[in-house]
């Protein structure tokens, strides 16, 4: 999902990637809601909202190793970082082969995201804060 340099996007298209372009947030949450891996190339993140989504949606984040993503996944926990493409390539492949490590770190996904960056966590906390 998403958009980019039409070099790049022809590049993914010649190798068998469906390049999506930008969708609404209706059709992004059922696209992650089908999905059970989701890979970020992103060179940098701050907090980075859309491994978050697809980890509520159960989806196992594959994600470059740049600040942000390192903040949220414990690797081979709750998903995986990586700095080179093929070992993006072997930790999917894993996951395909491996459907008790798959479910296991899909799981753990879950829980994280729902655990840290829930709308409950944070109104509890803030409840705490406050002595309410």
């Amino acid at each position: 999902m998403g958009d980019g340099d039409e070099y790049y996007k022809q590049v993914l298209v010649d190798s068998g990637v469906e390049v999506l372009g930008w969708k609404s947030k209706d059709e992004v949450k059922d696209l992650l809601e089908k999905s059970k891996i989701y890979l970020s190339t992103s060179l940098w993140e701050g907090l980075p909202v859309s491994p978050i989504e697809s980890m509520i949606a159960g989806a196992v984040p594959v994600l470059s190793d740049c600040s942000g993503n390192k903040d949220l996944i414990s690797n081979g926990i709750n998903g995986f970082t990586f700095e080179a493409a093929q070992k993006a390539v072997d930790h999917i492949v894993r996951l395909i082969d491996n459907e008790e490590l798959f479910n296991s770190i899909s799981f753990e996904a879950e829980g994280t995201s729902k655990n840290r960056y829930s709308i409950e966590r944070y109104q509890n906390q803030i409840t705490d804060i406050m002595g309410v």
